[in-house]
């Protein structure tokens, strides 16, 4: 038996060594709907047979359930590297096949993880955003000694105060010596809702954490559909310079005249800046017909005139007990609910060096080939 992580699935293969082709075939709307309810957070393994007898089993226990098109669409990027490679029905090549695929769902996976509760230092590019529901928890996610405790709470509290409110985390994370970061821009997402400043009295109110060393101006388009914060450092001149970050919370309100269910006076960003794991809880956007995406879209203006973005927001994959409340469904008394953190970022692409791309390629194909023969050798015995 080999096990594989690949961003937040955790996948066993338990095929002995039929073929790697059943890959492609296993991985499909009929075969995994079936197996996964949305909205709940299953704990166990399910197995499954193909048609030619090869067995695969997914554990369901690190991530909720979610649209079986996104396992299909990950799988996509590596599946067509093993169409072509089948293992013939003998023990020998299990070793062989087995590490082969292993290595290629690794080679892959940085591209594959989702960006839920990633640091900054994840991010290839000169700026980061992160977003979560509470402040503490962009100052403390490392520390379990301060997550724990910030996971209970009543829950109407984090549903109608913090889920409404998030706090954003920009972060400069260029180069020593690169501009400053003097301006950054959201769009709402959903065209439903607005950004506001009546309950917080400014669009981007500053944050506990970064108060003493920023001074941000902020402002709102007459839509309610554009958030514009400038940022100006307190000391001297310019902005966030490289290595700086600054925290600050927004408001999202509801347009007025929509009924209530679906939409909620006090709406969880989740559902407003992105459809949490692709659900659109208040149906299609009028303004973004599919498959238009009505997410939020950041951008963010540098010192040297350079503007970088729009960046859009993903469906973020949430899991756990905190993708089971948003709006009016709240959890329970003594029920702790995860704080997540969502992060992307942007800018200029790292390439990585020659010389370790090549060996890594080098590598790669020398695992194939070796797979490749194993399985000749013993065919012919």
């Amino acid at each position: 038996m080999m096990r594989a992580d690949v961003g937040a699935y955790d996948v066993l293969f338990l095929a002995d060594c039929r073929s790697i082709r059943p890959l492609r075939n296993a991985v499909t709307d009929s075969a995994v709907a079936p197996l996964y309810e949305r909205g709940r957070h299953l704990d166990g393994r399910v197995t499954f047979t193909t048609t030619n007898g090869a067995a695969y089993a997914y554990r369901a226990s690190t991530f909720a359930a979610f649209a079986p098109a996104r396992l299909l669409e990950r799988y996509s990027m590596i599946t067509p590297l093993l169409h072509n490679y089948e293992c013939k029905m003998l023990r020998r090549c299990r070793g062989a096949a087995a590490l082969t695929v292993v290595v290629l769902l690794l080679s892959v996976s940085p591209s594959l993880k989702a960006q839920v509760n990633a640091p900054c230092s994840s991010i290839m590019g000169s700026w980061c955003l992160r977003i979560s529901e509470k402040e503490k928890q962009l100052v403390h996610d490392t520390e379990p000694e301060w997550m724990k405790p910030l996971m209970w709470d009543l829950g109407i509290t984090r549903n109608d105060y913090y889920r409404n409110m998030p706090t954003l985390e920009l972060s400069n994370i260029a180069a020593a010596g690169s501009p400053d970061i003097l301006k950054f821009q959201m769009t709402i997402g959903d065209t439903r809702f607005h950004f506001s400043d009546a309950f917080l009295g400014v669009a981007a109110l500053l944050g506990e954490s970064t108060q003493d060393e920023y001074d941000l101006t902020s402002s709102i388009s007459p839509d309610g559909h554009l958030l514009t914060v400038n940022i100006q450092k307190q000391a001297g001149t310019g902005g966030l310079a490289p290595g700086d970050l600054v925290r600050f919370r927004i408001d999202l309100n509801v347009d007025a005249g929509l009924p209530d269910p679906p939409f909620y006076m006090f709406p969880d960003f989740r559902t407003v800046l992105f459809d949490m794991n692709g659900v659109q809880v208040y149906g299609i956007d009028p303004a973004f017909p599919p498959p238009e995406e009505d997410n939020a879209q950041a951008s963010v203006f540098f010192s040297d005139s350079t503007m970088l973005g729009p960046k859009p927001l993903p469906d973020f994959e949430v899991t756990g007990l905190q993708s089971q409340y948003f709006n009016a469904i709240q959890h329970p008394r003594g029920v702790m609910e995860g704080v997540d953190i969502f992060t992307i970022g942007g800018g200029p692409p790292v390439i990585p060096e020659p010389g370790s791309a090549a060996l890594a390629v080098l590598g790669l194909l020398g695992l194939l080939s070796l797979g490749a023969r194993k399985c000749r050798a013993a065919t012919t015995a």
